[in-house]
């Protein structure tokens, strides 16, 4: 489970300081820790972020998602753009001033720092709530606060108002799919259509775009269906502190969230958890919104280049529909804008920003999917032994090894082939055609997608050449199930084992799995026992053809044998291709597939 962190302003200003009140606790739980701090003066920051603004979206040398403000000057392109250097310069003043503020060579940040350091470790997951009425403090680039991004490197800084609730929701229908909401407004000068694509390509969505806005339109199609997720793209501003939406051409027709109020409080009412404005200078918009009760929303702070926007949609929406958190999710695609554009566009990683209700705990794709409820979260928690194991996992082998080896590219998606012919069928199903012993699945299908259609104890073999993927595909398996285990404690635990280590002679797979439980992860015996017996783990199990020659029939065998035996237990198991069919043996699976050979543009893409 995840730590929460709220940073409470509750008076002060920029000349004079703030008062604040500090939090510390579990997602979801009651604070553990509550103290008070005063941050000091800092009467140079406000003119230090406005000379960065400025520099960086005059540098602008593309399309941004800005329009004129109402009162007809332009945001964004405009004349005079400063060099490079200048914006770069800008940008470093800022980073620097906002940490020389927030240093903990200062008491009051010192006491913030150690009492942070008693109660968060290194490795945890660490939501910051900056929770204020002042505009000005919720623009500022939190992230950069060294007290977080030095020690605590995954972190995600979240704002919010200081009131707030639980939106009145009706109970959850059950489904399968998330409900999304396109909305395309005036994208005059914008390639929208990248958008659109990375939207269409959810998977498990079921998405509704429209275009050619007008306010009754709009309004209509909020109160039409139960919505999950509400994306708008195109141009947007704020005015003073008052978000406008401008959904066409037509300037008169430009919208505020008070326009819409009505469909909003109706939408969310009925299960809308996440607004996300991917257009310029949303924060107008976020406060408004945040008044509905909305859970989430995620905004740009400042004016942003259509390139810009493009690539944190990407990014965010690749990570959060494979099961990484929301949190995560902008932390991941923060760090892909940093890579790519922040040479180009200083600060560009500073642009999106999280507006969380402080009611409501963030919802992962998956529970979208199933049309979980935040709150009924706040009382699940696993056994500590459980969750130990799980982080172990994760962290030796999706953040320790997925990860690295992806080295932040996107990761490529792969064919597949359902392969029917290369199991044994328990009920000796006699298949009339070739057709029906093999066919391509629908391009986007991933290894998860296969494995729910089968349900419990659905058993998958992934076949593959080598360099095919193999490993790859059942570590982002692994990865999907372990975020689907966090946020529902009656899911089993997925354990990745290889099977290099398989003895053969009278060895069940039911010791070895409890050898390599204490051996590898350092479960006990008897736990392990228990924990199997119970049908608490999910094996995955890589490296069919890494057993010895000899040896590979008797661990089918065993495998087969025990699945025979626990029944309910999912096992999945990955093997070269040519390695599996010189056997006799087969496996006793519901599923095989096999993952195709990476085409030369999929190879260049990812290169």
């Amino acid at each position: 489970m995840s730590k929460l962190v709220i940073f409470e302003f509750l008076e002060g200003d920029f000349e004079q300081g703030f008062r604040v009140n500090i939090s510390l606790g579990q997602d979801g739980l009651n604070p553990a820790v509550k103290f008070r701090a005063k941050l000091n003066p800092a009467t140079e920051i406000l003119k230090q972020y406005k000379d960065w603004k400025e520099a960086f979206v005059q540098i602008n040398t593309g399309k941004d998602k800005s329009q004129s403000q109402r009162n007809g000057d332009f945001r964004g392109l405009r004349a005079g753009k400063p060099s490079k250097a200048v914006s770069r310069q800008s940008a470093d003043i800022l980073a620097k001033n906002l940490n020389n503020w927030l240093s903990v060579t200062d008491k009051e940040v010192q006491k913030i720092s150690r009492e942070l350091g008693r109660y968060l470790n290194k490795s945890d997951e660490i939501r910051v709530i900056i929770q204020t009425e002042n505009l000005e403090l919720q623009r500022l680039p939190w992230h950069l606060w060294e007290v977080f991004s030095k020690n605590f490197p995954r972190t995600e800084i979240a704002v919010s108002l200081p009131e707030f609730q639980e939106p009145k929701t009706y109970p959850p229908a059950s489904k399968n799919q998330v409900k999304v909401l396109t909305v395309i407004g005036n994208s005059q000068d914008l390639d929208t259509a990248a958008d659109l694509r990375e939207i269409n390509g959810l998977p498990g969505a079921d998405v509704k775009t429209i275009d050619n806005l007008t306010k009754e339109k709009l309004i209509g199609k909020l109160e039409a269906e139960n919505w999950d997720v509400f994306f708008f793209t195109g141009h947007s501003n704020t005015y003073q502190e008052t978000g406008y939406l401008h959904i066409n051409s037509n300037r008169t027709d430009d919208l505020n969230i008070t326009d819409l109020s009505d469909a909003f409080t109706t939408a969310i009412s009925r299960g809308l958890k996440l607004a996300v404005f991917n257009s310029c200078d949303g924060l107008g918009l976020a406060r408004q919104l945040t008044n509905l009760h909305i859970p989430q929303i995620i905004v740009m702070r400042e004016s942003v280049q259509d390139q810009v926007a493009q690539d944190f949609l990407k990014h965010f929406l690749k990570a959060y529909s494979r099961g990484r958190s929301l949190y995560a999710s902008v932390r991941q695609a923060r760090q892909r804008l940093e890579e790519n554009w922040n040479e180009k566009f200083p600060g560009a990683s500073w642009l999106p920003v999280i507006c969380q209700n402080p009611a409501e705990l963030p919802m992962t794709w998956f529970e979208l999917r199933q049309g979980f409820r935040s709150t009924s979260r706040r009382s699940q928690l696993r056994d500590d032994n459980e969750t130990t194991l799980l982080n172990k996992v994760k962290e030796f082998w999706i953040e320790g090894l997925l990860e690295k080896s992806l080295h932040g590219r996107l990761r490529i998606e792969l064919g597949l082939e359902e392969r029917l012919d290369a199991i044994a069928h328990p009920w000796g199903m006699v298949w009339e055609t070739p057709e029906q012993l093999r066919r391509k699945l629908d391009p986007g299908t991933r290894i998860i997608d296969v494995s729910e259609r089968m349900g419990m104890g659905g058993s998958l073999l992934i076949l593959g050449e080598p360099g095919s993927g193999k490993t790859t595909s059942l570590l982002e398996f692994a990865e999907d199930r372990i975020a689907h285990a966090e946020q529902d404690i009656t899911l089993p635990i997925p354990v990745v084992f290889n099977l290099s280590t398989w003895r053969g002679g009278r060895q069940t797979l039911f010791d070895w799995l409890v050898e390599e439980l204490w051996g590898k992860y350092r479960v006990s015996k008897a736990l392990s026992k228990d924990w199997i017996s119970r049908e608490k783990l999910l094996p995955l199990l890589d490296g069919l053809d890494e057993v010895r020659e000899d040896r590979r029939e008797s661990c089918i065998q065993a495998i087969n044998q025990f699945i025979q035996m626990y029944g309910k237990t999912e096992v999945v198991v990955c093997s070269r291709i040519a390695d599996y069919q010189r056997l006799k043996t087969r496996f006793k699976f519901q599923g095989a597939i096999f993952i195709d050979d990476l085409k030369e543009l999929q190879i260049e893409d990812y290169l």
